[in-house]
């Protein structure tokens, strides 16, 4: 909740920080756990995209099917 608040104030470096554990743990098949990063994941894409598009980006093209397919899940969420 905290993070939602002060989202106006984090900077990029902020974001980076919170974005990978927040991509992780959209995997989880509990969507009460899932529904608070996937917030963090749309609040992120606002002021710093790039992190989003670099991430998804790189695991789209990543050699591993299961790289790709849990982009797919993540992306789903």
């Amino acid at each position: 909740m905290i993070l939602y608040k002060s989202s106006l104030l984090l900077k990029d470096e902020h974001y980076s920080q919170i974005f990978n554990l927040s991509c992780e743990l959209l995997l989880e098949h509990n969507k009460g756990l899932t529904a608070s990063p996937a917030t963090i994941v749309i609040l992120t894409a606002a002021p710093a995209g790039h992190l989003v598009d670099a991430l998804f980006h790189t695991e789209m093209e990543n050699s591993s099917a299961l790289i790709r397919y849990n982009a797919i899940l993540k992306f789903q969420t």
